[in-house]
Order: C-alpha cells, then structure tokens, then sequence
C-alpha cells in the first residue's frame, strides 16, 4: 500500500514570478519560491499582517517553460486575492526575510482557466 505522506490538496511547481501584495496603503515587492492550484509560496522583506486577506498581483510575462512559450500572448499581470496562512522569518546573507504562504481566494474564471494551462504545461 502506497502511502501519502505530503498533505497537501495540490501539487507544487517550483516558479520564480515577480508578485506585488497590497499591504496598507501600498505595494510591497515579493518573488514566489513556488505555486500551486490553491496558493503561492513567497519570499518578501516586508512582512504582510498574519491571517490577512491581501491582494496579490502577479506579472506573469516572464514565467518560462518550453511547453508554455505558444502561448506568451495569454501570461500577463493578473490580480488574485489571497489569505496569509504561514509566516516565517529567517536571517539569510544579513537580510531578514519573511517566507509567506498564501492560500488563493475567489480566483475569476478567467485567471483560474489560464492557471490551470499553466499548470498542465509543468
């Protein structure tokens, strides 16, 4: 019998994507580690507040795989509301940096279609 030791709902790509998260009143930068179906894993030097709901803006354009590179003209900055539901802080070359997993909320149709190409292509 095979069993599942990772619990998690969907599988995870690793991806580098320039994400921008609404924190106050203004745009903090973060780059994701990796991504999923359900949520993005990033790491940000701002810290956004634990449990918030943030808007997460991702610029897809520079997302690269051989499988994908046919359809260019569809990966484009899209906006996703997501809740912080992990935070860590770790020291790293005399930075702090915070590693931050967002769980996906209330994605449009239209982003979930282009997400679920993007993870076929993977």
């Amino acid at each position: 019998m095979i069993e599942k030791t990772d619990k998690r709902q969907h599988l995870r790509f690793d991806a580098r994507i320039e994400i921008q998260f609404l924190s106050g009143q203004e745009y903090k930068l973060a780059y994701s580690k990796n991504i999923s179906k359900g949520g993005i894993f990033l790491e940000a030097e701002s810290l956004p507040d634990p449990n918030a709901v943030v808007e997460l803006v991702l610029d897809l354009s520079e997302l690269h795989s051989d499988r994908i590179s046919w359809q260019k003209e569809k990966l484009k900055e899209v906006r996703i509301e997501g809740r912080v539901v992990r935070l860590v802080t770790v020291a790293e070359g005399g930075k702090t940096i915070h590693k931050v997993a967002i769980q996906f909320l209330n994605m449009p149709p239209s982003t979930q279609v282009l997400f679920d190409e993007i993870y076929e292509s993977f």
